[in-house]
């Protein structure tokens, strides 16, 4: 080893400035000195003595070797441990120092950089030797947002004199994302002792399951907290999972007044994250209110009862002791029950509570709000519950909440009913899923079809799909569940079942509209709805009973067509279109039903004209080569109206014809040789029609005549008097647009054409015709036909006005008239309309009318024609109810039925008539099973087959339902019969649901009958198999 030693002169001066006396002495110890380090050969230089050059200074260089990375994000205001090491690469040794923490935004830290709270003390270094420590640092909570790098710097704060001043300060190799500051908030910042009181948090950019919270007074010391929870708010178990936002509660009883603050905790060190706003406790408050706690549960309506905690608190909620002792009485709020039970309690002096109960409410709902009041003791501000619910009881009982509605037989019942499971107070049990079965308990007839047996839903089952298969009134359903009182709906009605029937109808020719043509549904020869076609050809028949009709459609000039077997189904729209071809006579008629015109094929007419009283005055002839005006039809009309103009030498094609209304011109919509179809124009006034075709121009002898849109000019009835009288009784009928000439006037009785002796515009005087029985009294003039609402009933020829005490009148779907006679030998009348070829059946229930013997008559019914003469008639013996059914009409009108208790009797009943419709229902295949439905009392359903002579058949019937009307009736009679009308063959059953009529050999070839008869009013259905 080279050692090159220098050693300098030392000198040691005395104040005066001369050499001390011990200068050698000194020098000589310096060389003593080394020469031992010298001898020693120490390779290692244990006492660390510098080698430098001759004149070379010494210097310590702090400089920081390593800095952990800073998480990857952190909330301003937050705070994060750092280890650092920090070292001495200089050649001196350095003192104590203090190594600081920065943020940048690039990795060259300088002292222009954000310093971070938190330092680390860094102990005497010698040179070569290092320092490692950790650190809490909180960035400043105004730091701008951004993503920065962490610097460490050695001696930061410039204590140590350093060979090197620029090498101090290390960055992390990461950044950190800084953002925005945890929301973190103590609430309220000022309450009472005993208060409680919150703080919540949000906007944690990286937090842990352990992280936690501490109350501390203000200034206190970290470790010196008086609650630490985690943020889960439990003091021993943390979550599982972070809660980057939330809230934890605290009770403030413990506190002594003064200032607190929450504290924020990293993953359970005291790394600070946020610091709250300070809260300031005051002394405690007294009691000065009352308020009911939650009772945590729904209480059930009527019981068991529930018991109710009522607490006396401060102002602002806490629990606080009364002075004195305090009664309290609970109280409704709100609600519509009744609240009862137990409902006063004390608190007693020293203590904050009490517990009343048993408290019972009857109403199951939600919202109820109860009061408590102290009515003794300490004065307390009254106080509310929270609203509640309370629940329904036991499931007790089923009850209708819609009721069922008339409809038609075979539709879906209306309502549609609906049931709920109610509790012992009438509650709804919304928990209950009990199933719930429906049926019909009155009358014992009917079939119910449709989904029968529900499971109640949130408590309540809705029958939406039921059906009964028969008319009927008086009809009500019952429901039942196992466990549950049963229920029994309102009674409903019914009708007939009805459907409906639509098309058009056009010309043959060229496919044009025919407006005004006649559609008639037809069955068994008898009209049962009828239609006119519009302007378009379309035309409608709503309310047609169900069953197989005959369509007939007909119009002036043209040839009747029919169309056969037109299903109508209940609640559907049967199509029937119709092609017309033009006829080869055609027979024209006025208002008053009088022959006007004959015109044949090639349009040469006869014309008829009449006197005011309707005497014929002549006969004239026009040419079909000449234009003329016949007639037109209706009569009158506001602007709009349809009008068909009747005559010669038109053209058949529209636009060759001209035509005016009392000169004002209008758009011919269709049009042939001897008929055009026009509207009435906007302007039109009363006024003739005028016709321009290719021959030459006409007008009509009589005004067309132009109404309001407010009235048409037809004639109408208000009222008459009297409304009951005999032949001869004089008649006073009052009403508008009557004509002043009497004779131009057809008022009639039901059928019977009245004399009238005066009329004017709004009265006519009459008599009681001749040959007539009660009904509607009409009026028909030249502008239209007007009819009474009410009936003018005509007792029989044998009786007088004072024999009848009751009158009314039956309509054909069903729907029931009550009646009464409470006088001694007093009758009643009853009307109803029939068509010729119809059938009615007449049931008669709940009859109050006694029998003087067992074989004797109660009331005895006679059926009078709507011309007054004796139809048919029938009676009962010994029997609240009866049935009949008729043969069939033999006219069209008004019907009345003599209602005659025998004996003098008195008392009441309930009549319903029924239309027989819909009995044809279609045809028999062998072998192939059909449904027989009947749906109207009285009906008798029929098919038809083909049959060879000689062919052996036989006839099943199954599945009936009908029951049995008395313990010898018998439920249905089912027949074959012959083509000649001739009964071949006959089953009947009584307790079972059909028969058989075995093999029988046809006699004749032709169209064979089956035919099934329930007995009395029964209505089912029954499957036929031939």
């Amino acid at each position: 080893m080279k050692v090159q030693l220098r050693v300098q002169p030392l000198l040691v001066h005395s104040p005066d400035g001369q050499s001390a006396a011990g200068a050698i002495l000194i020098r000589v110890l310096v060389l003593i000195l080394i020469l031992i380090l010298l001898l020693t050969g120490s390779p290692t230089n244990p006492f660390n003595i510098s080698t430098a050059e001759a004149g070379q200074a010494s210097s310590p260089d702090l400089v920081v070797s390593s800095v952990t990375n800073p998480p990857a994000s952190v909330n301003a205001g937050a705070g994060f441990a750092i280890t650092d090491t920090t070292g001495n690469s200089g050649s001196a040794t350095a003192n104590p120092s203090v190594t600081r923490f920065r943020l940048s935004l690039d990795a060259t830290i300088t002292s222009s950089d954000p310093l971070l709270t938190g330092t680390r003390s860094v102990p005497t270094l010698k040179k070569g030797s290092s320092s490692s420590g950790s650190t809490s640092v909180i960035i400043p909570a105004n730091l701008p947002l951004g993503t920065y790098y962490l610097g460490a710097c050695a001696d930061d704060t410039g204590l140590i004199a350093e060979s090197s001043e620029t090498n101090n300060c290390r960055a992390s190799t990461t950044t950190v994302t800084i953002t925005a500051p945890i929301n973190f908030t103590a609430s309220p910042s000022s309450i009472a002792a005993g208060d409680r009181f919150a703080v919540s948090w949000s906007q944690m950019s990286s937090p842990t399951n352990r992280d936690w919270i501490g109350l501390y007074t203000v200034g206190a010391a970290n470790s010196a907290y008086l609650v630490r929870t985690y943020l889960n708010c439990s003091s021993f178990t943390p979550p599982s999972t972070p809660i980057p936002s939330g809230s934890c509660s605290f009770n403030s009883t413990s506190l002594t007044p003064g200032n607190y603050e929450f504290r924020l905790f990293t993953n359970d060190t005291f790394n600070i994250l946020a610091i709250s706003n300070t809260v300031a406790v005051s002394p405690p408050l007294p009691a000065s209110q009352l308020a009911i706690l939650n009772l945590g549960y729904n209480p059930p309506a009527g019981g068991p009862g529930f018991t109710l905690g009522v607490q006396s608190q401060t102002a602002h909620g806490t629990a606080a002791a009364v002075v004195n002792n305090t009664t309290v009485r609970i109280s409704l709020k709100t609600g519509t029950g009744v609240l009862a039970g137990t409902l006063t309690g004390t608190i007693l002096a020293g203590s904050r509570q009490v517990s009343i109960g048993s408290v019972t409410y009857t109403k199951a709902e939600s919202g109820v709000v109860l009061t408590a009041t102290a009515t003794s003791g300490d004065s307390l501000a009254p106080g509310d519950s929270a609203p509640f619910t309370v629940d329904s009881g036991q499931a007790n009982n089923l009850a209708f909440i819609t009721q069922p509605g008339s409809s038609q037989a075979g539709s879906v019942v209306s309502g549609p009913p609906t049931v709920v499971v109610r509790d012992s107070l009438g509650n709804t049990v919304t928990s209950s899923a009990a199933p719930i079965t429906i049926a019909i308990a009155n009358p014992p007839y009917g079939v119910l079809n449709g989904t029968r047996t529900k499971n109640a839903s949130g408590g309540v089952a809705t029958f939406n799909d039921l059906n009964i298969n028969q008319v009927g009134d008086g009809y009500t359903l019952a429901v039942s569940s196992s466990g549950l009182s049963g229920a029994t709906s309102n009674a409903f009605s019914l009708t007939v079942p009805m459907g409906n029937l639509g098309g058009t109808v056009t010309r043959a020719s060229d496919g044009s509209p025919i407006s005004g043509a006649l559609v008639e549904a037809v069955q068994a020869d008898v009209v049962k709805g009828s239609a006119t076609s519009s302007a378009n050809g379309s035309y409608s028949i709503p309310g047609l009973q169900t069953g197989i009709y005959n369509i007939r459609a007909s119009a002036g000039g043209y040839i009747t067509q029919l169309q056969s077997d037109i299903t109508i189904a209940l609640g559907s729209t049967a199509t029937a279109n119709f092609s017309l071809t033009q006829e080869r006579i055609v027979y024209l008629y006025d208002a008053l039903t009088r022959l006007r015109a004959v015109v044949d094929l090639s349009g040469d007419t006869a014309t008829y004209s009449y006197d005011v009283v309707g005497n014929l005055l002549g006969i004239s002839r026009h040419n079909s080569s000449q234009v003329s005006v016949i007639e037109f039809s209706p009569n009158s009309g506001t602007v709009g109206t349809t009008v068909t103009i009747y005559g010669t030498g038109f053209s058949a094609t529209p636009s060759q014809n001209a035509v005016t209304f009392s000169g004002v011109p209008t758009t011919v919509i269709s049009s042939m040789a001897t008929q055009i179809v026009a509207t009435v124009p906007s302007g039109a006034t009363t006024g003739p029609i005028g016709v321009t075709a290719p021959p030459g121009s006409a007008a009509s002898s009589a005004p067309f005549i132009v109404t309001s849109t407010s009235s048409n000019g037809r004639p109408t009835i208000t009222n008459f008097t009297p409304t009951i009288g005999t032949l001869g009784t004089a008649v006073t009928v009052n009403g508008t647009n009557f004509d002043t000439t009497p004779g131009k006037n057809d008022l009639r009785f039901n059928v019977g054409r009245g004399v009238i002796s005066s009329s004017t515009g709004s009265s006519i005087s009459t008599t009681v015709p001749p040959g007539t029985g009660s009904g509607r009294i009409s009026v028909t003039t030249a502008l239209g036909k007007g009819i009474s609402n009410g009936d003018f009933f005509i007792p029989p020829s044998s009786y007088t006005t004072s024999d009848i005490e009751f009158t009314g009148r039956l309509a054909g779907n069903g729907t029931p008239l009550n009646l009464a006679i409470n006088t001694s030998n007093k009758k009643g009348l009853i009307v109803f309309d029939g068509t010729a070829g119809q059938r009615i059946s007449l049931r008669v229930t709940n009859s109050t009318f006694p029998w003087p013997c067992p074989w004797c008559i109660n009331v005895n019914l006679q059926f009078y024609r709507p011309d007054g003469l004796a139809w048919v008639s029938t009676s009962w013996t010994n029997s609240s109810s009866a049935f009949f059914e008729s043969p069939l009409l033999p006219v069209s009108g008004t019907y009345t039925i003599l209602f005659d208790p025998q004996a003098g009797n008195t008392g009441q009943a309930t009549l319903a008539l029924y239309d027989i419709s819909g009995e044809a229902q279609g045809t028999l295949t062998s072998g192939s099973p059909v449904t027989a439905s009947v749906s109207i009392p009285g009906q008798n359903v029929s098919f038809v087959f083909t049959g060879t002579a000689g062919q052996r058949v036989s006839l099943t019937v199954t599945d009936a339902n009908f029951t049995i009307p008395c313990a010898w009736c018998q439920s249905a009679f089912v027949y074959i019969i012959k083509p000649d009308g001739q009964v071949l063959a006959q089953g009947t059953w009584a307790n079972g649901t059909g028969t058989f009529i075995d093999v029988q050999t046809l006699p004749v070839p032709g169209t064979y009958t089956v035919r099934l008869d329930p007995t009395d009013a029964n209505t089912g259905r029954a499957t036929i198999t031939l």
